[in-house]
C-alpha cells in the first residue's frame, strides 16, 4: 500500500484562496504560451540574421540593425579591486518578487 505524505516546503508562506489559485493557474498558462512564443521569436530572429548576411536590412515591418555593445566587466580581473568589498558601494536594496513554479 502506498502512503502519500504531504510536506509543506514553504511553511512561512501563507496559503491563498481559490481566486488566488485560479489567477496563478492562468498566469502559468500565459507563461507557457510566452515560453513558446519566445522560442518562436528566437528561431525567426536567427533566420533573419542568416538572411541579412551581416548587413543592416529593411523589409516588411522591420528595420534590422546590428550594433556592438561593450562587453561586461569582469571585476575579479581588476587587481585594484582585490580585497575591496563591493557591497560597500551597492545602492539600497529594492523589492524583487520571484514566482517559482512548483
Amino acid at each position: 500500500m502506498n502512503k502519500t505524505i504531504e510536506v509543506n516546503l514553504y511553511p512561512d508562506h501563507q496559503q491563498q484562496d481559490q481566486q488566488w489559485i485560479d489567477l496563478a493557474d492562468k498566469l502559468h498558462e500565459i507563461k507557457q504560451m510566452l515560453k513558446f512564443y519566445k522560442a518562436e521569436e528566437s528561431k525567426h530572429l536567427s533566420k533573419l540574421k542568416a538572411l541579412s548576411n551581416n548587413k543592416d536590412s529593411i523589409g516588411g515591418k522591420f528595420v534590422f540593425t546590428m550594433k556592438e555593445r561593450p562587453g561586461s566587466v569582469n571585476y575579479n580581473e581588476i587587481p585594484e579591486l582585490t580585497g575591496v568589498n563591493l557591497d560597500d558601494y551597492r545602492k539600497t536594496p529594492v523589492p524583487c518578487w520571484n514566482l517559482i513554479t512548483i
